[in-house]
């Protein structure tokens, strides 16, 4: 093979490993979109008590934490389409595993281990898009991996809803679906790329040299929790059906995956940190409006769809950052540390923002969206346009 052809057949195996890598990302997140109310409806047919169904909630991402941690040393001994593919097979294993077996003291075992298989691909697989992927591109890379991923956790409840809670089907289903993302991963493998680790770097490097990409980790964290748990309850505390209620949290969804496209254009074209500012600056603005707009469904509509773009679009430039600011053999650990700040987040989230709400019913609980939001924006513009 002439020079040319080679670099024709690397550059083909590395597009073709960007698109198995959200292909595989949009097939996990059906299943985890899925899962997750699965769990907690079967627990909740159990009367099982809601403390104990929030505790054994926790123990996912409490499992990502610690799966995420042990990724760096697991690809200094086998390659990214290996842990990849050992990770969603391994979870598909576990979720059909929650289907055999009503025992509680197991499902903690097994919500934990599943966590600690899921970060695997998570971690891996960004990791993955950032290394893979040239400056120029990065911006809209990172926005298909983010429509994909949304768009499997909204097909996830749908899909659930035809097949109902009962029985091992559900279970299956999900099961099969994380077990069939590793194919395209395992085809892919020719364009993997090398994810070794800079041992010279640790964590608290990492987060030192570029503070408002963790910063956005973690705020993604704390309002992924707030928002999802406790928006819809908002609404019926301010007089929404459940059906309403349901809708104001689709509209957000769909923020989430509409405005990612166009946002990862712009990524390529303009400073990404200065998108980041007006990201943060709208994320904490848009949900001030929510009380004034409470009783004008079609307004309401509007800042909930906007603010449902810049949230999750947030993440998408902090991982469009993260590839600009770090080498390959970084990636793989920032990744990762990236990954434990926001599951940290996602754990304090719930029990900060159900203590908002209930402080204060109209706006203890913008109030924390706001206060979140606002953390971002002063450390953005603090470390200044165009530094990291």
């Amino acid at each position: 093979m002439t020079a040319p052809d080679h670099s024709a057949a690397s550059a083909a195996a590395t597009r073709w490993g960007l698109f198995a890598v959200i292909i595989s990302s949009f097939i996990v997140g059906v299943g985890l979109g899925g899962m997750s109310p699965l769990l907690a409806l079967n627990l909740e047919a159990q009367r099982i008590p809601s403390l104990t169904i929030g505790l054994n909630s926790a123990m996912a991402p409490l499992g990502v934490i610690v799966g995420a941690l042990l990724v760096p040393r697991l690809l200094n001994r086998c390659d990214p389409t290996a842990a990849m593919a050992g990770g969603m097979i391994v979870s598909a294993l576990i979720l059909l595993l929650f289907g055999l077996t009503t025992d509680l003291l197991l499902w903690f075992v097994l919500r934990f281990s599943f966590g600690l298989m899921v970060a695997l691909p998570w971690v891996v697989g960004e990791a993955w898009l950032n290394a893979a992927v040239g400056d120029a591109k990065r911006g809209r890379v990172m926005s298909y991996y983010a429509i994909a991923l949304a768009t499997g956790f909204m097909l996830g409840p749908a899909i659930l809803y035809l097949t109902g809670r009962q029985g091992l089907l559900p279970f299956a289903i999900f099961a099969v679906m994380i077990l069939a993302s590793a194919g395209p991963i395992w085809f892919a493998r020719r364009g993997a790329p090398d994810l070794q680790i800079d041992r010279h770097m640790g964590a608290v490097g990492v987060i030192w040299i570029a503070p408002t990409i963790f910063v956005a980790g973690l705020v993604q964290g704390l309002l992924d929790g707030g928002i999802f748990s406790f928006l819809p309850i908002y609404g019926a505390r301010h007089g929404f059906d459940d059906a309403l209620a349901a809708l104001a949290l689709a509209i957000f969804t769909a923020g989430n995956i509409v405005l990612q496209l166009p946002l990862g254009y712009l990524l390529d074209k303009v400073n990404r940190r200065g998108m980041m500012i007006i990201a943060a600056t709208l994320m904490t603005v848009l949900p001030l409006f929510i009380p004034l707009l409470i009783d004008q469904l079609v307004a309401l509509s509007v800042v909930l769809f906007l603010w449902g773009g810049v949230v999750w679009g947030s993440y998408t430039i902090a991982l469009a950052m993260m590839g600009d600011r770090f080498k390959a053999g970084q990636i793989t650990l920032v990744n990762a540390t990236f990954v434990i700040v926001m599951e940290w987040g996602n754990l304090a989230g719930n029990p900060i923002a159900g203590v908002a709400i209930d402080l204060d019913d109209s706006y203890g609980l913008i109030l924390y969206f706001v206060g979140c939001s606002s953390c971002l924006l002063l450390t953005a513009i603090w470390r200044g346009v165009g530094r990291d």
